[in-house]
Order: C-alpha cells, then sequence, then structure tokens
C-alpha cells in the first residue's frame, strides 16, 4: 500500500524506526522535532497500523505502544508480528522480541487477524 508522505508521517516513522523499544502516543509527541496536534499524531498511527507499517501493543497499564512492523505486514488484517513483547513492570518500555515468534493455532471456526502476546518482569536496565 502507497503511503502518502508529509513532514509530520516522516517525523513519526523516524522515530518509532529509530526507537529500540515500542513507544506510546505521549513519547512519540515528546519526541517530535515537527509541530502538530495530538489528534493528527493519532490519526497517523492509526493509519500506519491499518497499511501494516506499525503494529500496536497494549501494556499492563492500558496504554497503546506502536512499534514498526518488521515483518512485511500488509494491513491491520494481515500483521505477520506475530512476536513475544516484553513490557517492564519497572520503567514501563514495552519490547518487541522478534527473533521469539509465536504460531497460534485456533479451534474451527475461528479465524485470528491479530493478537497481543506480552510477558511483564523486569528489563536489564531495571533488574541492576
Amino acid at each position: 500500500m502507497q503511503i502518502r508522505n508529509t513532514k509530520s508521517k516522516d517525523e513519526v516513522l523516524r522515530i518509532l524506526s529509530q526507537s529500540d523499544y515500542a513507544l506510546s502516543h505521549t513519547e512519540i509527541e515528546n519526541q517530535c522535532a515537527v509541530a502538530f496536534d495530538r489528534v493528527t499524531l493519532y490519526r497517523i498511527l492509526t493509519g500506519f497500523e491499518q497499511q501494516g507499517v506499525v503494529h500496536k501493543i497494549v501494556g499492563n497499564d492500558g496504554k497503546a505502544r506502536y512499534a514498526t512492523c518488521k515483518n512485511e505486514c500488509t494491513d491491520h488484517e494481515h500483521h505477520k508480528d506475530n512476536h513475544l513483547h516484553f513490557g517492564c513492570n519497572d520503567c514501563g518500555k514495552m519490547y518487541c522480541f522478534d527473533n521469539k515468534t509465536i504460531e497460534l493455532k485456533m479451534p474451527k471456526g475461528f479465524k485470528a487477524q491479530q493478537f497481543n502476546y506480552a510477558v511483564f518482569g523486569t528489563c536489564p536496565d531495571c533488574n541492576q
């Protein structure tokens, strides 16, 4: 799917691509060098998720965090980022473990479109 480039979209994609962990709406907003409002950021993230550019992970705190898709996702219903996520209970960071993929076998008649598999604990930075 073709993404219409704007300075705002380029900036959000740059921030997400350079992060080692999934970022919340607020974290992205705080790092933006381009000025735009919260609604625009929400729309960009929603559009990126629908286009398969990012995937959303929800933490224990209920906050959505976003990370770039690494496995050629095509759209919201065909995300291929079915990997393990790790959330730190201390610092709140959510990490994607891209090399820890999960295959989910659904019962007959059920069709999984996306899932959020997360483990929560303490990350190496907080575990010291």
